[in-house]
């Protein structure tokens, strides 16, 4: 081999390595993350909880749901860790090869779908070119899959030097509060539900609150928050009076959601004209680029928030997949259960509550909080991304919002926990109606979740800007998704929202800000 020959091989033994140390780091990114991302569900569990047992609005399930939904949530923080350990450690042995290391990228994408859980998480794949329908959560790699996975990052673990998985093993903590040291907004002690002091006066109205009555108020803080954004100037007090705005957006959404969910449905699955009038149409009117917009020319996230939007919404999907699987195993429990007698339905309540209970609850583009297309459907056959919910699917979502209120395991993941022994028919229908509620409760816990993640300046221009239309989840997730791995330029700089808002605290500590 010439020598000109030998220098082009190693070029491209180097590139080769670049390129999967990179792939490693991305997959490293992704799971640092999620980690921070579990961490701020169960902060946002604990927050809801207290609110509605602050104002009495708690049911005689919670105690046993609280506890299910914090076993799930510390196992999934547990799965999460150990996969993040074992990427850190392929991406740390990696970097000490000189060679070899064409096996990096497999090990850490065996390491991130051991992360995910039972709920199967696929390998990274883009959301452009899903099918129609799909999310990025409905894989087929369960079961003996799961297993490979896991033992292939526990492989990954073992071929790395120990010095690595030592080092390694504090990596994903300590690099998810590097992640949430850029967003003071989110640091540990600051409420993630903008629900501090509130009056019980205030609870108390927001629950006696009609439809109507939340609209108008809605409609109210957007023209506000508009108005604000035709400002030529930003400084300070421009910031500063769009987080005002922003805090009072925050918690109109949040005490609705807590409190009074059937007043909050109707805006999250129709839009509204500027005068209160009903607009014919859902989110699938508005074009991508109106999406485009809100997100990048208007909210300005960084990297880091679009990782932990993207990162939430996945979390979402996969437990909302696993509740599907879980009720379509008890809707054939209840048929045989039931037997060909009732096979009609119209002899009793059970078979009412079976049909009413098996119904895709839907809820599934949960948007990102304020006003979303609640009802889409998840279950086969594959959804039309982003259609909006059916008159009687609608109905459903609102008819059962008290009986599954958030408290019914208010967090991604809160499952029904099915009995093998429980093949009576009314025993299935009970838990047919938990899992529904489950399910409606972690869309909950979501929309609380992904509108925190945006600092309140970032989330009044990105909601409003998204009026009249509801916020569409999977549409800007998709963007965000694609932005973080084709277009990193259109995110702001790391610092900017923990600079925005020094900024605004030197100006209200100099007087500047009233």
């Amino acid at each position: 081999m010439s020598l000109r020959a030998a220098i082009a091989a190693l070029q491209e033994t180097l590139s080769a390595k670049r390129r999967e140390l990179e792939a490693l780091r991305r997959t490293n990114e992704r799971l640092r993350a999620r980690t921070v991302a579990l961490a701020l569900l169960s902060r946002a569990l604990t927050e809801a909880l207290g609110v509605r047992r602050a104002f009495g609005a708690e049911g005689g399930a919670v105690a046993d749901e609280m506890q299910r939904v914090a076993e799930l949530l510390q196992r999934a923080q547990a799965e999460t860790a150990a996969a993040s350990a074992a990427a850190y450690a392929a991406e740390a042995a990696a970097a000490s090869r000189g060679d070899g290391s064409s096996s990096a990228g497999d090990d850490s994408s065996a390491a991130t779908r051991a992360g995910s859980g039972s709920a199967g998480r696929p390998r990274r794949r883009e959301l452009s070119r899903l099918p129609s329908g799909a999310s990025a959560s409905s894989g087929g790699d369960e079961g003996d899959s799961d297993a490979r996975a896991a033992a292939a990052a526990a492989a990954a673990t073992a071929a790395a030097p120990a010095s690595a998985v030592a080092a390694a093993a504090g990596l994903p903590a300590l690099r998810g509060q590097e992640l949430l040291s850029q967003l003071p907004h989110l640091a540990e002690g600051v409420g993630l539900l903008h629900l501090d002091n509130v009056p019980p006066a205030l609870a108390a109205e927001y629950r006696r609150m009609s439809a109507a009555e939340a609209r108008d108020r809605w409609r109210a803080l957007v023209h506000e928050a508009l108005l604000l954004q035709t400002d030529a100037v930003e400084g300070a007090q421009h910031v500063a009076s769009l987080a005002e705005c922003a805090h009072r957006m925050y918690r109109w959404k949040n005490l609705l959601l807590l409190l009074n969910l059937p007043a909050f449905m109707p805006l999250s699955v129709n839009r509204y004209d500027y005068n209160g009038s009903l607009l014919a149409g859902t989110t699938d009117d508005a074009p991508m680029e109106h999406w485009q917009t809100a997100l990048f020319e208007r909210a300005r996230l960084t990297r880091a928030q679009a990782l932990l939007v993207v990162e939430t919404h996945r979390l979402c999907e996969e437990h909302l997949s696993h509740l599907h699987a879980e009720r379509t195993d008890l809707t054939r429990r209840m048929a045989t259960a039931a037997g060909p007698a009732n096979a009609g339905g119209g002899g009793g309540g059970v078979a009412g509550t079976s049909a009413a209970a098996s119904a895709p609850a839907g809820a599934g583009a949960a948007a990102l909080g304020t006003a979303s297309n609640v009802a889409q459907q998840r279950e086969p056959p594959p959804q039309q991304t982003g259609a909006s919910c059916a008159p009687e699917q609608q109905q459903h979502q609102t008819a059962g919002a008290e009986a599954a209120s958030p408290d019914a395991g208010v967090c991604a993941g809160a499952g029904a926990g099915v009995d093998a022994g429980a093949d009576d028919a009314l025993d299935i229908a009970d838990l047919l109606e938990a899992n529904s509620g489950a399910e409606l409760a972690t869309i909950v816990l979501t929309w609380i979740v992904l509108p925190a993640v945006f600092a309140p300046p970032q989330w009044a221009r990105f909601i409003s800007s998204c009026w009249p239309w509801p916020a569409h989840e999977n549409a800007c997730c998709r963007l965000l998704d694609e932005a973080l791995d084709n277009a990193p330029h259109l995110f702001a700089p790391d610092g900017a929202v923990a600079a925005a808002a020094a900024a605004v605290a030197a100006a209200a500590a100099g007087g500047g800000v009233g």
